[in-house]
């Protein structure tokens, strides 16, 4: 769901999360991304549970003269499973256009998360984002391959 959306109705899952990652002191292009916060989608995975269906996560400039701030917190609890593919995209403007993103995610023990990112931003369009993420221990297995 949108990231507002989430704030409103789930802050309690969402608060502990948010900004754990991409801190905004780390540089003046993710404190300006925070300060003007546009969007962001919150995907939350409860322990256990597998989303047999890839999410798919969609941000698009239209024109000139924009900015996009958006931020995506990705949850996946105890053993769960997802994949996630954002596409960030934009059309050809003829001034500048601004994508100050950040992506911060938390996969839970023994979680597998598949993330990918397909970026088609258009000629002047200018693109700046954090992704981080802080991962679980994985459960040991005799065919894993190291």
């Amino acid at each position: 769901m949108s990231l507002d959306r989430a704030m409103r109705e789930h802050g309690d899952k969402l608060r502990p999360h948010y900004g754990a990652a991409v801190h905004t002191d780390y540089d003046r292009w993710t404190a300006l991304g925070a300060a003007l916060r546009t969007g962001g989608v919150f995907v939350w995975v409860p322990d256990g549970v597998e989303a047999k269906v890839p999410i798919r996560l969609f941000q698009w400039i239209d024109g000139a003269g924009t900015l996009a701030a958006s931020r995506n917190v990705i949850v996946l609890g105890r053993g769960a499973r997802a994949t996630v593919v954002e596409e960030q995209l934009s059309a050809d403007g003829e001034g500048l256009s601004l994508h100050l993103g950040g992506t911060e995610v938390e996969v839970g023990d023994g979680a597998k998360l598949v993330y990918g990112t397909l970026e088609d931003w258009g000629r002047s369009t200018h693109h700046y984002s954090n992704q981080r993420a802080a991962v679980g221990a994985t459960p040991s297995c005799s065919g894993c391959r190291s």
